[in-house]
């Protein structure tokens, strides 16, 4: 019956109302997702034990989303609420188009499935939607508790760390820091007066030169002398004072440049303090995207339908991706023993990699000492071969002055 304008039809109504029994029937199968968010919600942020969840709320759990998914199947069984409905058998009105009561002022035209858009939404949209809604504000409740607990472990830390640093200071820092700033302003009075006495000095030796020069021409090339030394000193002087002051700007330099990698420091502190709720955030992400991506185009699907219009390729994504969301859950259940699986290989490969860049780096290091060692064990040979001997001078010597003689 009702298996009109249907590609081969095959099957009674016993086996058609049998089919959307346990369509319907599936309503659980959101409900228990709901339940465990619940559950993993429970034992994080309220530290109820495992053993009062399973003595006190877990058959409640159980016994709701079990009775629901049953419950509602038997009622539409007993009403006739199970006909053909396009894609497989559920809780439709039978035959297709007909009027139906609460839409036609209390009569029907239908033989059977009247009213069978109310049971639909009824029994069936409105509780899913509720549990995806539902899931979603308990992911996020768990994740705001895994944040707020690694917070507060992170500012006891702090805490800790600041009262042992100030215990510290108040023992022997403060004492030592007075004594290096004493010993810095007596040091830098003391270069100063070397300074200015070294400056003097330099000045009174050029006025000594320049005496004795217009006074006996016979020391003029010990005067360039002595103005080449005067010269040098003042360099030197000049260059001490420039190194005394690059020392305080490469000091305010340094404070400065030390900024970004304590802003780096921070960042990678933040990524690690916050490990575990970032891990809670995409889990819950992963499980509400399966609920999203398995139930929406059956949901569109079904708005359609209540509009009275059909859209081919929603009916398909409804028709294909409906019996994947046990897959999918299974696949998000089992992520975390991936990832561990694959961080593990990740710093098996990282210890290879470091352990083989080690080998090479002896290798090359006793390969750099050894070509090293030949180059200056060559460059004496060619200096003892390039060094003329005491023969050949003696002949070179005889050679010279043979003419004169």
């Amino acid at each position: 019956a009702g298996s009109k304008g249907v590609y081969a039809p095959l099957g009674t109504q016993g086996t058609c109302s049998a089919q959307a029994f346990f369509i319907q029937a599936n309503i659980a199968s959101p409900l228990y997702n709901f339940c465990l968010s619940l559950y993993y919600l429970l034992l994080v942020k309220y530290s109820i034990s495992e053993t009062q969840i399973r003595k006190k709320i877990e058959p409640w759990m159980h016994g709701c989303t079990i009775t629901f998914g049953l419950g509602t199947s038997f009622v539409c069984l007993g009403l006739g609420m199970f006909n053909n409905s396009n894609l497989w058998c559920w809780i439709n009105a039978l035959p297709k188009g007909c009027e139906q009561s609460y839409n036609n002022g209390g009569e029907t035209t239908c033989v059977r499935g009247d009213n069978s858009e109310i049971f639909r939404w009824l029994f069936f949209f409105a509780p899913l939607w509720a549990a995806i809604v539902g899931s979603m504000v308990t992911m996020f409740m768990l994740w705001k508790a895994v944040r707020m607990q690694e917070d507060k472990v992170a500012k006891w830390t702090e805490k800790y760390v600041q009262s042992s640093a100030t215990e510290e200071e108040r023992k022997g820092g403060h004492g030592n820091s007075m004594a290096e700033s004493g010993n810095g302003t007596r040091g830098t009075k003391k270069s100063s007066k070397m300074v200015s006495f070294s400056n003097s000095v330099i000045t009174k030796i050029h006025s000594s030169v320049q005496r004795s020069s217009t006074r006996h021409p016979q020391f003029n090339s010990q005067s360039e002398r002595a103005r080449e030394l005067a010269s040098a000193s003042a360099s030197a002087s000049a260059m001490n004072m420039a190194s005394a002051m690059n020392n305080g700007a490469s000091s305010a330099v340094s404070t400065s440049a030390n900024t970004f990698p304590e802003m780096k420091l921070k960042r990678d502190k933040s990524k690690r303090l916050h490990r575990k709720s970032s891990m809670v955030m995409w889990q819950a992400f992963r499980y509400v995207s399966v609920f999203w991506l398995t139930w929406l185009f059956g949901s569109i699907n079904r708005l359609l339908q209540l509009a009275g219009r059909e859209v081919f390729w929603v009916m398909v994504l409804h028709a294909v991706l409906v019996p994947l969301q046990g897959g999918l859950n299974f696949l998000v259940y089992k992520y975390p023993v991936f990832y561990r699986w694959k961080e593990t290989r990740r710093k098996e490969h990282a210890a290879k990699r470091r352990q083989r860049q080690e080998e090479m780096g002896v290798v090359c290091s006793s390969s750099r000492t050894s070509v090293a060692f030949s180059k200056r064990f060559s460059g004496m040979s060619m200096e003892k071969s390039e060094r003329p001997s005491e023969a050949s001078n003696i002949s070179r010597i005889s050679e010279e002055k043979s003419p004169e003689t």
